[in-house]
């Protein structure tokens, strides 16, 4: 977290480890709040709603390119972004 300047855009693609990276990014979510694109095809629907830092909303990405909030939309896509509440609406 110090080594670096933290970003306003966050890419996570590490196959079903997600929430273990979220952990290591708990202090850059909570002070800078980047937007964050993650894969969600190794995770459950649980694993997603833990994952959600306060003042987050999933949108889930379809493979079509369509966005929805919605869980059920999870299975058109594999891909989600977190958005921070406040300007990214």
């Amino acid at each position: 977290d110090d080594l670096v300047p933290a970003p306003d855009l966050i890419k996570i693609d590490v196959e079903g480890f997600e929430p273990e990276v979220f952990k290591g990014l708990a202090a850059i979510i909570r002070t800078k709040r980047p937007v964050i694109f993650f894969e969600h095809i190794f995770l459950t629907a649980a694993q997603i709603e833990a994952m959600v830092p306060p003042g987050y909303k999933v949108v889930y990405i379809g493979d079509d390119g369509s966005t929805a909030v919605d869980p059920s939309a999870r299975g058109a896509g594999h891909d989600a972004m977190l958005l921070p509440s406040g300007g990214y609406e």
